[in-house]
């Protein structure tokens, strides 16, 4: 077996490990409270009735808008990132599992200039100021009727946070199931457009999670490039993670193999021979895997 694919191999049974691990509920009722109350640099909704662990980025969403600054939050995902930098992304996210399934399905990829690349990285923090924005202004107009006594405009449309309300991953494992365990789910006999004329909220809802999913058909990893604000705000702490790859100058022959089956783009020739630090690497070792002269090795910092 070549080594990318004995890499991709072991990548994929920590992601399959780690959904089942983190969605203990679907799979093992009575172990469901075994890990609550962690909280992790991954996309995975806080709300769901079987999922025991929390995202990074969700629970910074719902306690500024409670009009609380999350340092403990902060401070697990500060450690984190200084470890591994956005590592988590690439080995045990739910989503990044969903959206790595779904790359693999042989389907044409766009592939972009690394130029291009870098100008579009400002969609997602263009998205994570304003996902954070939000979140804080609805927050300062709570804390403020409050400590005023008295009614404040409010821009309270998204309960939980812009993203929170629109992630896919949110929708698939907090809103459905909790609608099925309500029974609000319509049968044949009810009528299924007068439930979605009902509820178009979650007709949005849907609709976003196959546009975000299914952007992963044509380019790779597109949500965790271009729209997750936990990888964004993981990416950067790049330069500065403890464990990361650097690549050999006098192996590396500067094929390019190592940028072509990157998934997430990084210009790994044009880094640092000492640490590849691109906030976009996610340390999936599809790199390290393909190079023909193996000069790509791990490195921890002294």
């Amino acid at each position: 077996m070549e080594r990318r694919l004995k890499v991709r191999l072991i990548r994929l049974v920590v992601q399959v490990t780690s959904f089942f691990l983190f969605n203990l509920g679907f799979f093992v009722m009575p172990l469901l409270y075994w890990m609550e109350g962690w909280i992790l640099p991954i996309d995975i909704g806080f709300g769901s009735p079987y999922t025991n662990v929390s995202g990074f980025f969700n629970i910074v969403e719902m306690q500024l808008i409670a009009s609380v600054i999350p340092f403990f939050t902060l401070g697990i995902t500060f450690i984190i990132g200084v470890i591994a930098g956005r590592a988590c992304c690439a080995w045990i996210c739910p989503m990044g599992l969903i959206n790595d399934i779904v790359s693999y399905i042989p389907f044409k990829k766009a592939k972009f200039s690394q130029e291009l690349e870098e100008t579009a990285y400002l969609l997602p923090l263009i998205l994570l100021a304003a996902f954070i924005g939000y979140a804080v202004v609805d927050g300062f107009s709570f804390l403020v009727s409050d400590f005023v006594g008295m009614e404040f405009p409010s821009i309270s449309y998204f309960q939980y946070g812009v993203f929170t309300s629109i992630d896919p991953y949110n929708t698939l494992f907090s809103t459905i199931p909790w609608m099925i365990i309500r029974g609000e789910f319509p049968n044949v006999l009810q009528g299924v457009w007068d439930f979605i004329a009902r509820n178009p909220v979650l007709i949005v809802q849907v609709i976003l999670v196959v546009v975000f999913i299914g952007l992963n058909l044509v380019i790779q990893r597109a949500f965790c490039r271009y729209i997750c604000p936990t990888g964004t705000c993981m990416g950067f702490f790049g330069r500065y993670k403890l464990i990361g790859l650097k690549r050999d100058p006098t192996h590396c022959n500067k094929c390019k193999k190592c940028e072509e089956v990157c998934p997430m783009n990084v210009p790994i020739l044009k880094e640092p021979f000492e640490h590849i630090g691109h906030h976009s690497c996610d340390m999936c070792l599809e790199c390290y895997g393909a190079c023909p002269e193996k000069a790509l090795k791990f490195r921890i910092i002294d």
